[in-house]
C-alpha cells in the first residue's frame, strides 16, 4: 500500500535587530528528517545584517547668561556620516545654520565631529551662541539630521535654559 502525503511546516522567527548587531550574520538551517529521525536533506541560508540607524540625544542643557559664549551640542548615533543643520526661529524669521550658511548674527555652525573609537558610531554636532542677548532667549532651536545614503532623517527640539533672561516675579505686588 502506497501512502502519499504532503507535509508543510512553516516557522516564523522574528527578532528586532539592534545597532550592536550591525555586521553580524544570521544563519538558518532547514533539515528534513524521516519518521525515524534520519536526515533526508539539509539547507543553510544566511543573511548579513546591515543595520541603518539614526538616533539623537542632548547630553546637557546649557544655562545661558547675558554676554556669555556657549557651545550647544547634540550627540548623534548614525550608521553613516550625518548632515546637520540647526534651525533658529522667532516670530518673524527662520534661519538655518549649515555647511552652506555657517554664520548668522551671533550664531556659528561647526562641522560634525566623529567620536574616535565609538561603536556604534557617534558624532557630535555643535553650534555656538556668541555674546548671548535677550533676543536669543526669544528664539526656538531645533536640529535637523539627514543621512543621505539611507534617507534617514530626524528633527529634534534643542533645550536651552534662558531662565536668566526672564524677569523675576515681583513679590511685593
Amino acid at each position: 500500500e502506497k501512502i502519499d502525503s504532503t507535509w508543510e511546516l512553516t516557522d516564523i522567527v522574528e527578532a528586532t535587530a539592534d545597532i550592536k548587531d550591525n555586521g553580524l550574520t544570521v544563519y538558518a538551517i532547514y533539515e528534513q528528517l524521516d519518521h525515524m529521525g534520519n536526515l533526508l536533506s539539509s539547507e543553510k541560508e544566511m543573511v548579513d545584517l546591515n543595520i541603518k540607524y539614526l538616533k539623537l540625544y542632548q547630553k546637557n542643557i546649557i544655562e545661558v547668561k547675558e554676554s556669555g559664549t556657549y557651545n550647544i551640542s547634540m550627540e548623534i548615533q548614525s550608521s553613516s556620516v550625518p548632515q546637520v543643520q540647526w534651525i533658529i526661529q522667532d516670530q518673524h524669521s527662520t534661519i538655518k545654520l549649515s555647511k552652506n550658511n555657517p554664520k548668522y548674527e551671533n550664531y556659528v555652525w561647526f562641522p560634525v565631529q566623529y567620536q574616535e573609537g565609538s561603536n556604534p558610531s557617534i558624532y557630535t554636532a555643535t553650534f555656538k551662541i556668541e555674546n548671548a542677548t535677550e533676543r536669543n532667549s526669544n528664539q526656538q532651536f531645533e536640529v535637523q539630521v539627514l543621512t543621505e545614503e539611507q534617507n534617514l532623517n530626524r528633527k529634534e527640539t534643542v533645550k536651552i535654559n534662558f531662565g536668566h533672561f526672564k524677569d523675576p516675579i515681583d513679590s511685593e505686588s
